[in-house]
């Protein structure tokens, strides 16, 4: 946890990961690699280090496996498909984007599946496909709405906003309504806990 309450500090969070790694090899305690691993993949991605990010990766996804841990396999394939998104490998991106869905199908974790969604429609908004964006900023914004994270759709839909403002005003004001109810749900639940 300590990690997470430095992770903007990239400097102070690499830090803390190497010293967790480095116990966690010397009295081989495999659950606390396999977090380090997955932490120290997603720092350097955010980083631009990405042959640090991919080595990781590489790590997390192996020891995943040998664990018998498929639940987090989703977030892993994710992991690659953003390195190779930056590399500009777009087939491996999108091999990876789907391995991601289809694990998360496999595991019937609609949290997971959602972000899967998520990262393609990220990924088809950046290339410029916006059909293809459409289509999985829908699916995501739906996998979300169906799930306990109902909030998470509100990137799918500020995705559908940008799209259609300047297009069609009724599906961009349908969306701008969809966003700030999120909003407006997430102030009124912060109040209650006040």
């Amino acid at each position: 946890t300590l990690v997470y309450f430095y992770w903007q500090d990239s400097k102070r969070c690499l830090s803390i990961l190497k010293k967790s790694e480095a116990i966690a090899l010397k009295y081989n305690y495999e659950n606390l690699k396999l977090e380090c691993y997955k932490a120290l993949s997603e720092r350097h991605l955010l980083d631009d280090n990405l042959d640090l990010a991919l080595l990781y990766s590489q790590k997390e996804y192996e020891l995943s496996l040998r664990l018998k841990k498929f639940q987090d396999l989703p977030y892993t394939y994710l992991g690659f498909a953003e390195i190779h998104r930056k590399l500009k490998n777009k087939t491996l991106a999108l091999s990876y984007y789907n391995m991601a869905i289809d694990a998360a199908k496999k595991n019937n974790v609609k949290i997971h599946l959602g972000w899967s969604y998520n990262h393609k429609m990220h990924y088809f908004f950046e290339e410029k496909e916006i059909d293809s964006t459409i289509f999985y900023a829908q699916k995501s914004a739906f996998t979300f709405e169906n799930s306990i994270k109902k909030n998470s759709a509100i990137q799918s839909y500020k995705v559908l906003l940008e799209i259609y403002r300047n297009k069609n005003i009724d599906s961009a004001f349908k969306y701008s309504e969809k966003v700030n109810e999120i909003i407006l749900k997430e102030i009124s639940s912060k109040k209650l806990q006040d």
